[in-house]
């Protein structure tokens, strides 16, 4: 479906949410980033009629992915919530032409995700 479009399309926005505070738990900080996406996102959608025109009119098209969830590290676990965002950037990457990511949320624990794929 985004393909289709190449040639239309000035720009692809990816939204992913990143629902966790792991990082700034374990230094003893402030919590809260892991609310971050949905704050962005209610502030978003409140106001999506303007952006929404605006982004049309630029050709520009927004695609919100839900968040990714932190995963207990655990022998048995597949995957953390590390991989899963360096997974998805990944295939942003390799699949989407013309492309922003935005990553909302989460602390210092965020940027590992990213290693693999920037």
């Amino acid at each position: 479906m985004i393909k289709q479009n190449e040639a239309q399309i000035n720009l692809n926005v990816f939204i992913i949410g990143y629902k966790c505070d792991q990082g700034i738990r374990a230094c003893g900080g402030r919590s809260g980033a892991e609310l971050g996406a949905e704050a962005f996102r209610e502030i978003f959608y409140q106001s999506s009629s303007d952006l929404a025109s605006q982004a049309k009119a630029n050709m520009i098209k927004i695609y919100d992915l839900g968040d990714i969830y932190r995963y207990e590290l655990s022998p048995f676990a597949a995957k953390s919530h590390e991989t899963s965002l360096a997974e998805v950037i990944k295939f942003i990457k390799d699949k989407i032409p013309k492309f922003k990511i935005m990553v909302i949320g989460g602390s210092d624990e965020v940027n590992r995700g990213l290693y693999p794929v920037v």
